[in-house]
Parts: C-alpha cells; sequence; structure tokens
C-alpha cells in the first residue's frame, strides 16, 4: 500500500500513484502550533485497494493534529486486515520511515499512544504549508520537512477524479481494461455519478522542501555493502553512517538519488538521498507524465490504448489530493465498501 507522499513520508509513503486534478483557492491564514494552543485537526489519506475482490476499494490512514504532535492511525485496509503491532503498520502501510542526517539515525517511535502512532511534530502550520520534522526514538530534532499545497475546494466535484484520478478516467473506458486491468473499471462503477457535500476540502500536494541533506530510508537491502561499486555509487558517510550515493539521479525530473546505508554490520538499508532544498515539485512531475504521453504519441499514435492510458495518467496528476478534511472523509467512507 503506497500512500501519496507528504514529506514524502506523507509522500513516501503516500506517493504516488496518478494524481488528479482541479485548482481551488488557498487560504494563508496561518497558527503556530505549540502545547498551548488548542490546534486540533483531522486529516484522511486514501489509496486505492487495487483488487476486484476485496472487501473495500480504498484504504485509509488518518492524521491527527493535537498541539504541534501529529498522530497517524489506520483506520481500514482492503480486506479489514488487523493492525494491533507497530510491526502491522510496516507490513501493511509505508507511511513510516527512518531518516539519516549528519545528526545520526531517526528512528520511528513504535509506541502506540490513545491518539495514534506520533508521525511527526509540527514547527509552524498554515493552511496551506506544514513545516514538520519526523518523529524519533532518540529525539533528534533538527531536521525540517515543508509540504506546501494547494487548498481545493471540493464541493459537488466528482469524488472519485480526486482520490484516485488514473482508475476513475481509465474506467470509464471498457476498452482500456485488457491493458490496465479489471479494477479500474471496479473504481469507477463505485464513485460513478458520486460528489462531495458543501464543505468538502482537501489538500494538494505542490512541493517540499528540506533544510538538510537526507536518506529516506525504505527497508533493508539484501546485498553486501561493499558490493556497491565505484562506478554508479560515491560513497562517504553521513550521521556517522557508511552511505552510498548513487552518482545519477533517478529521473531528471526527479530529486532523489538512490541510496544505501550501512544501519549495522549485517543490515544495509536502501532509500533515497535528498539534497538540501528542493526534494519535490509537482510541476517536475508533470513534464514527466507530459514526456511519457509524448513518447506513446510518437510510437503508438494519438489514439491508441497506450497514448489514452498517459493521458488519464497525467490528468488523474493534475486532480489527485494527498489529505482530506473531515467533511470529504466522512463522504468518501460511505463509498469504499466493494458492493
Amino acid at each position: 500500500m503506497k500512500f501519496k507522499s507528504l514529506t514524502l513520508a506523507l509522500a513516501s509513503a503516500m506517493t504516488l500513484t496518478a494524481c488528479g486534478g482541479g485548482g481551488g483557492s488557498s487560504d494563508s491564514s496561518s497558527s503556530q502550533p505549540s502545547p498551548n494552543t488548542a490546534l486540533e485537526k483531522q486529516w484522511s489519506m486514501y489509496d486505492s485497494s487495487y483488487l476486484i475482490d476485496s472487501d473495500n476499494v480504498l484504504e485509509k490512514i488518518s492524521l491527527n493534529i493535537a498541539g504541534n504532535t501529529i498522530y497517524f492511525n489506520v483506520d481500514y485496509l482492503a480486506n479489514n486486515q488487523t493492525i494491533d503491532e507497530f510491526e502491522d503498520v510496516n507490513n501493511f502501510v509505508s507511511i513510516v520511515s527512518d531518516y539519516l542526517t549528519d545528526e545520526g539515525l531517526y528512528r520511528p517511535v513504535t509506541e502506540k499512544t490513545p491518539q495514534g502512532y506520533v508521525f511527526a511534530h509540527l514547527v509552524s502550520q498554515k493552511a496551506n504549508q506544514w513545516v514538520l520534522t519526523p518523529a524519533s526514538q532518540n529525539n533528534l530534532k533538527g531536521l525540517k520537512l515543508t509540504e506546501n499545497f494547494t487548498v481545493v475546494d471540493l464541493s459537488n466535484k466528482e469524488m472519485g477524479l480526486y482520490i484516485d484520478g488514473y482508475s476513475y478516467l481509465t474506467g470509464q473506458d471498457a476498452s482500456l481494461t485488457p491493458h490496465v486491468g479489471q479494477f479500474p473499471q471496479r473504481y469507477y462503477q463505485q464513485f460513478k455519478g458520486k460528489t462531495f457535500p458543501q464543505g468538502a476540502t482537501c489538500l494538494k500536494n505542490n512541493s517540499s522542501s528540506s533544510n538538510k541533506n537526507y536518506i529516506q530510508s525504505y527497508g533493508t537491502a539484501w546485498l553486501d555493502f561493499d558490493e556497491l561499486e565505484s562506478e554508479s555509487f560515491r560513497k562517504t558517510t553521513l550521521g556517522g553512517y557508511q552511505v552510498a550515493i548513487a552518482h545519477d539521479r533517478y529521473s531528471p525530473y526527479e530529486y532523489d538519488y538512490e541510496a544505501y546505508f550501512k544501519a549495522s554490520d549485517n543490515v544495509v538499508k536502501y532509500g533515497s538521498y535528498y539534497a538540501q532544498g528542493t526534494t519535490y515539485q509537482l510541476s517536475n512531475d508533470m513534464q514527466d507524465y507530459q514526456a511519457d504521453l509524448n513518447e506513446a504519441i510518437k510510437e503508438y499514435g494519438a489514439n491508441s490504448p497506450q497514448a489514452l492510458i498517459e493521458t488519464h495518467y497525467l490528468a488523474g496528476l493534475k486532480a489527485e489530493c494527498a489529505l482530506f478534511n473531515p467533511i470529504a472523509s466522512q463522504a468518501i467512507d460511505q463509498q469504499v465498501r466493494l458492493n
């Protein structure tokens, strides 16, 4: 399960199926969270199950903001698997990551509180910008990740488009089923004609940035660190750990580099290296998707299934949101169970 990126963990997570469209007005009113404020907000993240026979067409994680702390809970999964321990979170969702910076290694907080698992601590918050520090067992606080959003008014807009735009658009064309599988058609039928109520809003990721160089780890690599060749990787140290960072980025439109670090003598972690500054831009993703569309048109023709699929990827990216407010979330939850 992959949720659309927020801080690339709230984006690496939450990252990244094809997203969808629409604009909206931006609210720049701000508040500075602190233990003395009564700031409490709830936001929900969704990802498609991509299964035609699951209990639910979507999976959901909720974020609860209390004071300057963001907590998360897994509300439901495709087949309503039970999440009893933090190990289950790692098995079923990818919202938590290790972060390696010059300070050392940020390891997720694994103990659940009455409000949920601690995800991060807010440094500041506006309606269209969050600055946060990932929670860590050893209380590291130097890494600051900034997420910039567009606030989208969803009132009376097509529900399915803003959750999983790609599936919604491809699902409308039965001729694409042999190329994309049966799930998009199932998804479209589930949300066909469903619109958001008044007051529904969402946050759409525009860009992300960091105040430090860091590696975001996605899991354990089954290789020997010494096998990484210098032709492909530069080896150095970061935060007291041996690291290997690819010379070239994954894509000219992206900001991350393949990376590994030696977490212990017997454990090598893999992930992505990001340099200080911009770490994600929606506009770059759109250029990447547009390049794929241009290539499909050139190779197969403008009306080919390949070009239509790439068209829907791009249109979906323009619409899809990362986080939904409670009014939007309640409306979505009424539609998620497969009939």
